[in-house]
Order: structure tokens, then sequence, then C-alpha cells
């Protein structure tokens, strides 16, 4: 394996996957409806980055995907399971990216088709370039959207801003459930620790060191990177320069427009805009070129069709049609995060913790491979209730959470069963 990226650039390549369109609108999108709770997604998504620091060697040194090593244990299956719901969860990511990104060229006129259409074409192509030039294009797609962001919170906050954000605090945490925290906060910390997209870049590190610092520094700048979309939706919120019914989505985009209309230079606003849509094409190319290896990794994929060209046209049709019914909230995003949790999280505890590789198997295969199928179903069967609101409300109130607790315990609870049964069913024979 070609290992040549710095600290500097395996950061630079894990904040890029967390600063997509999910992150920036779906984080003021938070703020405008929640207040404060609004910083638990992106907090989170720093606090995985710090945590990963402390895997980092472990992943640089096995290098291979999660699937790989789970399948060297638990067998085919079980790599084939973890291979798709990998693939699974992040093609429902790059969908929201893609939506996010068409939802912004619409602002501008864009149809909603073809903004889609030309968003999966310019993703699609900058996931083709190596791995160490794509860093770079990380890095300036980074700053070309810092700055656009950076010159809205410039012409909407003030010391009133940050006043009135310290005095909300308290109002916003005692009006929201701790539960409902959790539930963003949980899935969204471990699938940076468990997703192939942020292993593929740690493995790429040039030593175990400069993985370790990358995810360190990853971590500081999604910090202070959260506050970008924050500051600017409470300064919008503070001055009451949002029209009415705006769509929290929209705070953003909005305040580029107007300030571009204010100055006299419309075409700076839409310029603006346009920079916005840097965030989606840097996380949405990076999740695109893990999603070509997943589906590499497919052995019931037909060998015709085993080309990147092929691949890519495969997954930009899965993208296309999830992005035109899916929706581009944290909650979404959330959801995908649980469900691949739910099969994975056990199989990979077990591995880890060292009982897949002993002579005596204290679990077998199959209930490994059963326990990471119970999981991922259970999980999803909860999100399909919840679209179709046949679920009790404590449920529903507390979604995501629910998804990933109910998930792993019945994953645990087959993995026991299953291993109980075999136990006594040799006992008998014997």
């Amino acid at each position: 394996m070609d290992r040549k990226l710095n600290f500097l650039k395996v950061a630079i390549s894990l904040i890029s996957l967390h600063y997509g369109l999910g992150f920036l609108l779906g984080t003021s999108e938070a703020v405008f409806n929640s207040g404060v709770l609004g910083l638990t997604y992106p907090l989170s998504c720093a606090a995985g980055l710090f945590l990963l620091s402390l895997i980092s060697k472990f992943y640089w040194e096995k290098k291979y995907p999660i699937w790989t090593l789970l399948g060297m244990s638990f067998g085919e299956r079980v790599r084939e399971g973890v291979c798709f719901l990998s693939w699974f969860w992040m093609i429902g990511i790059v969908a929201s990216q893609v939506l996010g990104a068409s939802f912004i060229l619409g602002i501008l006129g864009t149809p909603l088709h073809l903004g889609v259409v030309l968003t999966i074409i310019v993703i699609s192509v900058l996931s083709l370039l190596p791995l160490e030039k794509l860093s770079n294009v990380f890095l300036l797609l980074l700053v070309l959207n810092s700055i656009a962001v950076i010159i809205g919170i410039s012409k909407v906050v003030s010391a009133e801003t940050f006043k009135w954000i310290l005095t909300s605090m308290t109002r916003d945490f005692s009006s929201r459930s701790f539960l409902s925290i959790l539930g963003v906060a949980v899935p969204t910390i471990f699938i940076t620790l468990l997703g192939m997209d942020f292993h593929q870049f740690i493995v790429q590190a040039e030593t175990p060191k400069q993985a370790f610092v990358g995810s360190i520094v990853g971590g500081l700048g999604l910090v202070l990177m959260t506050f970008l979309p924050v500051l600017i939706t409470f300064g919008a919120i503070n001055k009451g320069i949002l029209p009415l019914g705006i769509d929290g989505k929209q705070v953003i985009p909005f305040v580029f427009l107007r300030e571009g209309e204010k100055l006299g230079l419309p075409f700076l606003g839409k310029f603006l805009v346009v920079l916005l849509l840097t965030a989606s094409l840097g996380s949405g190319s990076a999740l695109t070129r893990i999603l070509t290896l997943s589906f590499f990794d497919f052995s019931f994929i037909p060998s015709k069709l085993r080309s990147k060209g092929n691949i890519l046209l495969i997954n930009s049709f899965v993208v296309f049609f999830l992005a035109l019914t899916g929706r581009t909230i944290i909650s979404l995003i959330v959801c995908f995060y649980a469900i691949y949790l739910s099969g994975v999280a056990i199989p990979f505890v077990v591995y880890v913790v060292g009982l897949g590789r002993s002579k005596n198997l204290i679990f077998s295969k199959q209930a490994v491979n059963y326990s990471l199928i119970v999981g991922f179903t259970t999980s999803l069967l909860i999100l399909v209730f919840s679209l179709l609101n046949v679920l009790p409300p404590v449920l529903s109130k507390n979604l995501e959470l629910f998804m990933i607790l109910l998930g792993v315990f019945f994953s645990v609870l087959v993995l026991f069963v299953y291993t109980i049964i075999g136990y006594f069913s040799r006992f008998r024979v014997s």
C-alpha cells in the first residue's frame, strides 16, 4: 500500500467527509429550529474524530477495510454483509449531499432534476482523482466554502448575537430531551469510528503518528467550523431579517442573496451561493470514492460490471432516485448511521476482543452473521414504520436513538440465543 498522506492531508480529508451540506445546511436548520441544541450534530462529528485518534493505530496496522477484517474471522457471508451495509449507509448520505446541492442550485433557477444530475457528474469526476490529489482539492473546496460563510457572518453577526446565544443556552438545553441529544450524538460518533470512509484516509497516512495527529487536528478543525453555520443562523435570526415561513435549510443561501442585493451586486450573492456548493462536492466525492471501492468487493456483481465507469454509473442512478425522494435533514442522515451501526457494531466488538480469532470459537460464524442481519433489519424496519406513521409516540419522538438501541439489542440477543442453542444441540448429540 502506497501511504502518502501527512497529518494535515489526513485532517483535511477527515473534515471534508463530515463537512458537507448536511453539516452546513443541517446544522443551520437545527439551530433555526432548536437553538443551541443544533450544535449536537456538528460537535458529535468532532468528538468522533477525537475518538478515532485512539484507534487510528489499530486501523493503520490492519490496513484492510472493516468488511475484509471481519470476513477473515467470520466468513464470506459476514464480509458481504458488512460491505453491503457500508455501501447502503454511504449512498444514502451521498444522496442527501446531492439533494442539498440541487436545492441550492434551485434557488439560482436550476430545475431540480438538472441540479441533481449536474451535482452527481461533478462529484463522480472528482472521486476519480488519486487520493493525494483529492486531498488537495478538499483543501481548496474547504477554503472557498469557509470564505463564503465568513463573508456572510461578517454581514449579520454582532456583539448582540453572542449575548443572545449565551442567554438562550439554559432555555434550549432545559427544553430538549436528553434522549434526543443521545439519539443524534451516539450514531454520529460511532459512525466515525466504524465507517470505512474515514478508515480509508487513516490507512493512507505515512505513519501511525501522522494518522493520530491528523485525527486530532481534524477534530479541532471541525469544532471551529461548527460555529460558521451556527453564527450566521443566529445572526440572521437576531437581526430579524428572515422572512416568515422560511425553511431552516434556506437561511444561509438567503443571507448570501440578500447581502448581494443590498450591495447592488446580485451576482455577488449568487457567487457566494455557488461557493456554498463546494461543501457538497468535497464530502460527496470522498464518499463516492469509497462507494466505488465497496462495490468492487461485492462478489455477486458480474465481472463485466466491475469497472469504475460502470460502478459509478450504477451508483449514480441509485443516488439520483434517492435524492429525488429524500430530505437533507440531520435526522435522515443519522438514521442511515443507525442502520449501519445496528448491523456492524456487535460483530466488530466480537472481532476486536479476539473471540472470533480463537481456536475454539465462542461465537460461531453463523451466529455472528445472523446477529448482523437481525440488527440491520430491526433498525431498518423501525425507520420504515416511522415513515408509515405506525410507531408508538415514545419511539417516534426519539427515533434515531431507539433505532440503534433496539437494533443492537436484538443483534446481541440473536448472537447469544443462537450460540446457546448451538451449544445444547452439540451436548445432546454427544
